[in-house]
């Protein structure tokens, strides 16, 4: 998989206050895009671990993923200086028409990190927010769903007060306000486009092709196998196991053949249908038809 990318910015003097001691149980970061969530999140994972703290984060954002690949969802677990991962397939790079499998699949991370008895869960979460594309609605529903200790806002202007006005009526959580980032630079489309090109390369460097007999493996949802679409490969338990894009598929043979940097079946129970489909042999990608509310 992908390694972590970070993209380091001075940190503001007022995001130092909270590295004395972390905050206990889970912990969401919300703001609009490129306000530096990522930045707080791998700056305090990191100080609370090196501290001796178990700190699971988790990188929330399938679009700007910093973990894993586009598409998906990472959670890291830190002990001792040590760290393992678990992910989830999200099925694409924005959660507009996936909010169900994102909320799933934060739900199930989460879960993991309090099975594995985390003192704190960073959750960095994506940059949604526009009331008009259900932005509002997906934040008070991962508020009413995973019932966090704390929410961390981070804001240039007050753009997150129509959320947070009636979670503040409601008395919780608590609400820490931030300033975004002073130097966190807005990114275009195209920049944001071209660096989940450059992650899928990484992703996908290595692979070869692998046939699979689908009489075999369970596939969610049934669909047209196009040639260039993303599929995930998961575990018994729905972890990811790799990524694959679909060189051909025989629908009367059951077989379909995959470009995929997984080695084997090994382990692979499932494959999961993605809605993003690559151009070619390029990583170029397009949004299929969504599937999912």
């Amino acid at each position: 998989m992908s390694a972590t990318r970070e993209e380091p910015i001075e940190i503001p003097t007022s995001w130092h206050a909270l590295e004395a001691r972390p905050l206990p149980g889970l912990v969401m970061v919300i703001g609009a895009t490129d306000v530096g969530k990522s930045t707080l999140v791998g700056h305090l994972a990191k100080r609370w671990a090196e501290a001796g703290h178990a700190v699971a984060r988790l990188d929330g954002d399938p679009g700007q993923a910093r973990l894993g690949p586009p598409t998906t969802m990472t959670l890291e677990l830190r002990n001792s200086g040590k760290a393992r991962r678990l992910r989830v397939f999200v099925g694409d790079v924005t959660p507009a028409g996936h909010m169900l499998p994102l909320v799933l699949g934060a739900t199930r991370l989460v879960q993991a990190a309090q099975e594995a008895e985390a003192e704190t869960i960073l959750y960095d979460t994506t940059g949604l927010i526009d009331p008009r594309q259900g932005g509002a609605h997906l934040k008070w529903s991962k508020v009413d769903l995973l019932r966090p200790s704390a929410l961390i806002t981070l804001e240039k202007d007050r753009e997150l007060e129509f959320i947070l006005t009636p979670l503040r009526q409601r008395g919780w959580p608590e609400i820490i306000p931030l300033k975004a980032a002073k130097a966190a630079r807005r990114r275009s489309i195209e920049e944001r486009r071209r660096g989940r090109e450059a992650a899928f390369r990484s992703t996908f460097e290595g692979a070869t092709r692998l046939v699979l007999n689908l009489g075999s493996l369970a596939v969610f949802p049934a669909a047209n196998l196009d040639p260039g679409r993303l599929i995930a490969l998961e575990d018994e338990r729905g972890w990811l196991v790799g990524l694959g894009r679909v060189e051909a598929w025989d629908k009367r043979l059951g077989r379909l053949s995959l470009w995929t940097p997984v080695p084997s079946l090994e382990g692979v129970r499932t494959l999961r249908v993605g809605d993003l489909l690559f151009e070619g042999r390029s990583y170029r990608h397009r949004r299929a038809t969504a599937r999912f509310a």
